[in-house]
């Protein structure tokens, strides 16, 4: 046991000297002749830059279905001034989009459901008190998610949900996404909805 706890300790030390280190990097890398001091802002924007990272990395990882749904969740979410909005809403505004542009792309709602479980599940999204929280900008560290989702008195199809993910972060990692569908971009990219 004695032996499981160094080695944990141990490894949380790396992780975190690895955090530090990526952090780091690109802030020495920037120092030169024109340049010779390190700005307390530089810390801060490397901070933003790795978890802006994080998101876009998850971004990669998702299926084109979970790519629309976000899509239409920041969509939906600045048409709405950031306030949660449900999967009934969520799925009508998907539903809109693929009827008129790409039926290919059309899932029923159970697969749809299933799909927004796996967002949540990677964080992208969060449901119940969590989202309104959220919302108004609160802080829900520590909280889980999943069992809000599925805990809750209120029916699933009308908890609230919020997405963590802009619209520029959305837009770099649908640019870069492998066989992305043109539609899904042009949805991105066009001002209106």
């Amino acid at each position: 046991m004695k032996t499981m706890n160094y080695n944990w300790t141990e490894l949380e030390r790396i992780a975190q000297d690895t955090v530090g280190w990526r952090m780091l990097i690109p802030i020495v890398a920037s120092l030169g002749p024109e340049h010779d001091r390190i700005e307390p802002v530089q810390f801060i924007e490397s901070l933003c830059t790795l978890q802006q990272d994080s998101k876009l990395t998850a971004l990669k990882g998702c299926s084109v279905l979970e790519l629309f749904l976000i899509t239409a969740m920041v969509k939906l979410q600045d048409m709405n001034d950031g306030k949660p909005v449900n999967f009934e809403s969520l799925y009508s505004e998907y539903l809109k989009f693929c009827r008129s542009n790409c039926p290919g792309h059309l899932y029923d709602k159970p697969v749809v459901m299933k799909a927004l479980d796996n967002l949540i599940d990677f964080e992208l999204i969060i449901s119940g008190k969590a989202a309104i929280t959220a919302s108004i900008g609160l802080s829900t560290a520590g909280s889980n998610n999943k069992a809000i989702w599925s805990s809750s008195s209120t029916l699933p199809n009308y908890r609230p949900l919020f997405c963590y993910v802009d619209s520029d972060i959305l837009t770099a990692c649908l640019d870069t996404y492998p066989n992305c569908p043109v539609e899904l971009r042009y949805w991105i990219h066009s001002r209106t909805f």
